[in-house]
């Protein structure tokens, strides 16, 4: 089902948002996988919904973005690793709650 809600994205965006859809990336590589996988799940699985999302598209290039009514774009793996790494960093200033689980796969600026 994620498949096909995915290919109808990118309909839409060639359509409605071309400079939208030129600006997604190629899936993401074993590599890139295993790196995420590494970094952010150590002994888990990556759940399936996100792997196949990473399979899709890895991320943007550019900061345009996805909906005309907000300003998130597609973080590509490594721009995930790192999110994440901050997020995690406990000599970090950042705001609370935050939890190991939590996979940032938007950016808003």
């Amino acid at each position: 089902m994620l498949k096909t809600i995915l290919e109808k994205i990118d309909q839409s965006l060639a359509v409605a948002y071309p400079r939208v859809f030129k600006s997604l990336q190629a899936g993401a590589s074993d590599e890139e996988i295993k790196a995420l996988k590494v970094q952010c799940f150590a002994d888990k699985d990556i759940p399936g919904d996100l792997l196949m999302l990473y399979r899709w598209h890895n991320g943007q290039l550019g900061h345009y973005a996805l909906n005309p009514d907000d300003n998130r774009t597609f973080l590509p793996i490594k721009a995930v690793i790192d999110a994440w790494n901050f997020l995690n960093n406990p000599l970090e200033d950042i705001l609370q709650p935050c939890s190991r689980s939590w996979i940032p796969v938007l950016y808003n600026g």
